[in-house]
């Protein structure tokens, strides 16, 4: 099923492509194709970058009482991109991006949803202690944003984006607290070392939000740019119950391309 999805998403980015590219066709000359489209105020982009963030609940909720630490991971992307100029002003850009979105976290939690995993299967309840988490998540995003060009070297971006969910990690372990079976009035369980728990099999398939940046440009076909994104929904579904709040993932990235 997923490979279907990302083939249609494929399909869907080359046809932008084609739509574009159709309009250098009334320039009858012999230059390159790409000249054509440079003519027709088309771009092609090749983007990699970095990004930092996480995903997490807003506002903190009570069950969180304290962080205790926060690694961001190394998130990778690369994005292929094309963009459409309609004045000296206004672009439209269309992206296909491969991305991760990950972090690690420890925090001290009370009354925390959690399903833990145990020698005879799982056990769910609300937990009150040490909660270590890691997030490592592949995404297959596709952008669509404005561009407003403030001068020659800098623009500003803006615009939705949705991500396929190609793999997904959402894992950790409790230590150092006890798990109240069911409920806050269930059977109390002290646990002093390490339990795992996973719900990776849990992740919403799509996530959808806001993007927004800002782009230099550095040469002629070099430029870097800085953006933002905003998850609207969670990471997890609406009707899943252990994850009692949304989860919005949120990163910063900084990225480095090139433009024929």
């Amino acid at each position: 099923m997923k490979s279907k999805i990302i083939f249609l998403i494929t399909i869907l980015f080359f046809c932008q492509i084609k739509l574009f590219s159709q309009q250098s066709e009334a320039i009858q000359d012999h230059t390159p194709g790409i000249l054509r489209s440079l003519a027709a105020g088309v771009e092609y982009r090749l983007k990699a970058g970095v990004s930092i963030g996480a995903a997490a609940p807003v506002p903190i909720p009570l069950e969180i009482r304290k962080i205790d630490g926060y690694n961001p991971l190394l998130n990778i992307m690369l994005e292929a991109e094309i963009q459409k100029s309609f004045t000296d002003r206004w672009a439209l850009s269309f992206g296909l991006r491969m991305e991760q979105k990950g972090m690690k976290t420890h925090a001290q939690v009370k009354n925390y949803t959690m399903e833990l995993a145990v020698a005879d299967g799982a056990i769910a309840g609300v937990w009150t202690g040490g909660v270590e988490t890691t997030v490592n998540n592949s995404y297959l995003t596709l952008p669509a944003m404005a561009v407003w060009r403030i001068n020659n070297r800098w623009g500003i971006k803006l615009g939705p984006y949705i991500s396929y969910l190609l793999n997904g990690n959402f894992s950790g372990f409790v230590d150092d607290g006890y798990l109240r079976e069911g409920d806050p009035t269930g059977e109390k369980m002290i646990i002093d070392e390490k339990t795992p728990y996973n719900l990776s099999d849990n992740l919403a398939n799509w996530n959808y939000g806001i993007q927004i940046g800002t782009e230099f440009k550095a040469f002629t076909h070099l430029f870097a740019g800085i953006d933002f994104t905003w998850g609207i929904n969670s990471i997890f579904p609406k009707n899943f119950k252990t994850m009692t709040f949304p989860m919005h993932p949120a990163y910063l990235g900084l990225n480095f391309g090139y433009k024929f």
